[in-house]
């Protein structure tokens, strides 16, 4: 589960079936902690550009 981050799902920006996509990545998390696998997550730092420059909405 890699990318995840707000900026990549913008109206600019449409991904394939948005909200299926996070239900199968909550699901897929919930099956690992149960398992007692790691999940991890990471938080980018915004030092992009556009949607992933510091102080820029979500």
């Amino acid at each position: 589960m890699i990318d995840m981050q707000k900026g990549c799902f913008t109206l600019k920006t449409p991904r394939y079936d948005t909200k299926g996509v996070v239900q199968q990545i909550h699901k897929l998390a919930q099956v690992f902690r149960k398992q007692n696998n790691p999940v991890i997550y990471t938080q980018h730092d915004r030092t992009g550009i556009g949607v992933f420059e510091k102080n820029t909405p979500d």
